[in-house]
């Protein structure tokens, strides 16, 4: 699975939204992280989670706001029947719509 975030702004958004996937996703192990179209590397879900409070980027941004926050995922997939990609995103832009990192020629399709 890919993270994908294309401005530095959607971090703490991602944030949140990356605790409440890995919570409702047992079975996802990691997430490869790409920001502005670079590869980062992986954040795995033992060491999200096992991060201290208030070191996790973007923590304390939300700990002023009343309320919590309920962001969640954009989950996009490849059409190509067994293909396994999945990406996230924070925001989708129709106009700029990804495509396939495994088949560059298709475009990835909205998951409800």
């Amino acid at each position: 699975m890919i993270l994908v975030l294309d401005a530095e702004t959607e971090i703490d958004a991602a944030l949140h939204a990356l605790a409440r996937y890995f919570a409702e996703d047992r079975r996802c192990a990691a997430v490869r992280l790409q920001v502005q179209g670079k590869p980062l590397g992986y954040l795995n879900r033992g060491d999200f989670f096992s991060a201290p409070t208030g070191t996790r980027l973007g923590e304390a941004q939300g700990a002023q706001l009343p309320g919590s926050p309920a962001y969640s995922f954009i989950r996009l997939a490849c059409p190509v029947e067994g293909c396994e990609t999945l990406v996230l995103k924070i925001h989708y832009d129709e106009q700029d719509t990804p495509r396939c990192p495994r088949h560059p020629d298709k475009v990835l399709q909205i998951v409800t």
